[in-house]
């Protein structure tokens, strides 16, 4: 087996060796809104839930390269809120159209070309095109530090609001197939669900 020590391998090398192994990777395709209310869309990978009472997200910030925050972080510290969004497999090209360098007062969302839906409980608006929406209000942030330099920031979200497509719906859950979900691999690479198994957790006999 290939041994590596984090402590010697250049910031690209451990980045790549995370991305291909901690896979698939959902992705939350963030709406945000800054000061002049243009709004920003976005995908990030290093995303997931964390907690069900209260329900809670966490998603994951780098900085760019010349270490400014990204745009949806700038946007979610300045008032606190976004929508998070899960992408279909088939929203791929989308998905990766809206991760480009836009400049910070151009809207993604009007690049992309989805249509705004309005918010029930925060001001920032999501899009309609998707089957998943969570209305999100900021927590909470960790600052990831190397060396005494932040080199990105943790955020953990509440949701306050679902929105669910009628269509992936039925008797209480959301079906997975229906959802069809975009995840993330390396690279340029994504994928789907592919085959669903069920495995039940076994009922141990207590002696």
């Amino acid at each position: 087996m290939l041994e590596f020590d984090p402590a010697t391998l250049e910031k690209k090398d451990i980045y790549k060796l995370m991305i291909g192994a901690i896979i698939p990777r959902p992705i939350a395709w963030i709406t945000s809104q800054n000061a002049a209310d243009v709004i920003n869309l976005a995908p990030f990978s290093y995303f997931n839930g964390v907690s069900s009472a209260p329900p809670m997200i966490s998603v994951s910030f780098s900085r760019k390269p010349n270490g400014a925050q990204k745009d949806t972080l700038k946007n979610i510290l300045h008032n606190h809120e976004f929508v998070a969004h899960i992408a279909n497999f088939n929203q791929a090209k989308l998905v990766s159209l809206s991760a480009a360098e836009f400049e910070e007062n151009q809207s993604e969302l009007q690049a992309v070309g989805l249509k705004i839906a309005e918010s029930k409980k925060i001001s920032v608006p999501g899009f309609q095109e998707s089957a998943v929406r969570f209305e999100c209000k900021f927590a909470n942030i960790v600052e990831i530090k190397k060396n005494g330099i932040i080199t990105g920031e943790l955020v953990l979200a509440e949701i306050v609001y679902f929105w669910i497509a009628d269509s992936i719906y039925s008797d209480g859950r959301i079906d997975p197939k229906t959802l069809n979900p975009l995840a993330r691999l390396a690279g340029d690479s994504y994928a789907n669900l592919g085959e669903i198994i069920n495995e039940p957790i076994p009922k141990l006999s207590k002696n």
